[in-house]
């Protein structure tokens, strides 16, 4: 159990867990090199510099009350956001029937 996901990475091509870590309403604190694909729409996301720790423990303090306990819209903007793994196998079902 969580109350805040830090991130703080030097490279990430995409950063999975953050997608996950929203899924489960956390707030993330994540590094200016994990690509902004990774907010999901539901104001969980602050991406940061990593020259300033100052910076990190501060934002730490001002996010770590700001979970997303609404299910409903969690699970809509992730759908929305193509990570909802029951429409993905639909999509790949569709696509196998097709050829």
């Amino acid at each position: 159990m969580f109350d805040v996901f830090l991130f703080p990475s030097l490279f990430e091509g995409l950063g999975i867990v953050a997608i996950e870590a929203q899924a489960a309403g956390i707030p993330c604190l994540v590094s200016n090199h994990v690509p902004c694909e990774v907010d999901m729409g539901l104001d969980l996301v602050k991406h940061l510099s990593l020259n300033s720790i100052d910076l990190w423990i501060a934002t730490l303090e001002s996010v770590k009350l700001r979970r997303c306990n609404n299910r409903s819209l969690i699970d809509e903007q992730i759908t929305s956001n193509g990570y909802n793994i029951s429409e993905s196998i639909k999509k790949i079902m569709n696509y196998y029937q097709t050829i």
